[in-house]
């Protein structure tokens, strides 16, 4: 929204309501398209309205103290590109040091390399590093200290910037130069006001099935988070809240019968140990789900195996290969998979398997999955 005279405006504000997949892709769209109705100078920066979503309950330091991780990113009614930067690392044996290359580094972002080469392996280097993140006026310091294995001959790893709007302001401001226009100001937040002038432009986020279909696929608990707080506002002109979300999804599992008593959902997605949900629950859940006119464009979003998503490296040989759409979850002392199998005589089973409390050496588990699984898809058979 906002007042254009002589293709000049003084801001932009932006109203979000939970987009989550708006990625640099889609924002660049945007920016063409605001150019395109013949807008080319901003002077005072930009407007964020993000009453859509309450406030967050949390941080994104609170689950493992590592705030930077994708997997901890916080829901925001507006948010860009997963606020990612993202960098391969390679290690320079001439200088004993490590030369970074970006991928996406937003020009109000900086990093401050200091790590050293070391001892040490490739899956594990972040054993070995450590990343901070800080602000000083309009401007992020990524800090990475530490150790990066000098075996490795390269990692390819990303980062959720924990400043939504700092990275909105500063990839938008990066894609409005490249496009030609002309870019003052920085990003305040604004209060959510009835009866606005008639926006600008409307942009519309990818269909539900394709957004089902990039949540589960490779099990992202920011789009999880994003789709569960946009059940507690569908429709409806109030804040979304997690209260109101849990209320809607009980009372749709009670509409199709699906016994919820003395369980919890914390924030819709895995990434929580205040989750309280039994198997019997997700079985019947997924029965009703097999029964419904829509569940090929659900079960289609699941991982198979061998195949894709997250079981893209498990299951890789007969009989397991190609015969399951399972959704995985996998925290500290947790494992679970859930889904559907189809059986060598073309029977289909749903299949919900979860192990709480491991303590250690979670992978242990694997290979009763394999064997659980392997019976179940040659039909209860040894």
């Amino acid at each position: 929204m906002a007042l254009v005279i002589n293709g000049t405006t003084r801001y932009l504000l932006f109203k979000g309501f939970g987009d989550p997949y708006l990625t640099k892709e889609n924002l660049w769209f945007i920016v063409n398209e605001l150019q395109n109705l013949g807008l080319e100078s901003i002077e005072d920066g930009l407007y964020v309205d993000q009453s859509y979503f309450e406030a967050n309950q949390s941080n994104s330091g609170d689950f493992d103290n590592d705030p930077l991780r994708p997997y901890n990113l916080m829901p925001s009614a507006l948010l860009a590109n997963f606020n990612m930067v993202d960098f391969t690392l390679v290690p320079n044996s001439a200088t004993g040091s490590v030369d970074i290359s970006f991928n996406t580094l937003p020009t109000s972002v900086i990093f401050d390399n200091q790590m050293k080469l070391g001892k040490g392996h490739c899956p594990n280097f972040m054993d070995s590093v450590a990343f901070n993140e800080t602000q000083s006026n309009k401007v992020v310091t990524i800090s990475v200290e530490g150790y990066f294995p000098e075996d490795c001959p390269k990692i390819e790893h990303e980062l959720s910037l924990t400043n939504t709007n700092h990275y909105f302001h500063s990839i938008f401001s990066d894609f409005w130069h490249m496009s030609g226009g002309e870019f003052q100001g920085y990003i305040a937040e604004q209060e959510k006001k009835k009866n606005l002038e008639k926006p600008l432009l409307v942009y519309k986020s990818p269909p539900l099935t394709e957004i089902i279909r990039r949540t589960n696929k490779e099990s992202n608990n920011f789009m999880s988070r994003q789709i569960f707080l946009t059940l507690g506002n569908h429709q409806q002109n109030k804040v979304a809240t997690l209260e109101q979300s849990r209320m809607v999804v009980r009372s749709t599992l009670d509409k199709y019968g699906i016994d919820f008593e003395d369980q919890f959902i914390d924030n819709g997605s895995g990434l929580s140990r205040q989750n309280l949900v039994r198997a019997e629950t997700l079985s019947q859940l997924l029965m009703k789900i097999y029964q419904h006119p829509l569940r090929a464009e659900f079960v289609s979003s699941l991982p198979i195996s061998g195949i894709d998503g997250t079981i893209k490296k498990r299951f890789k040989k007969f009989p397991l290969k190609e015969r399951m759409h399972l959704k995985t979850g996998t925290i500290d002392g947790v494992q679970g998979l859930a889904g559907y199998v189809q059986g060598l005589s073309g029977k289909e089973y749903i299949v919900v398997f979860m192990h709480n409390d491991f303590s250690e050496f979670t992978y242990k588990t694997k290979p009763f999955q394999d064997a659980f699984l392997t019976w179940v898809v040659q039909d209860h058979k040894w």
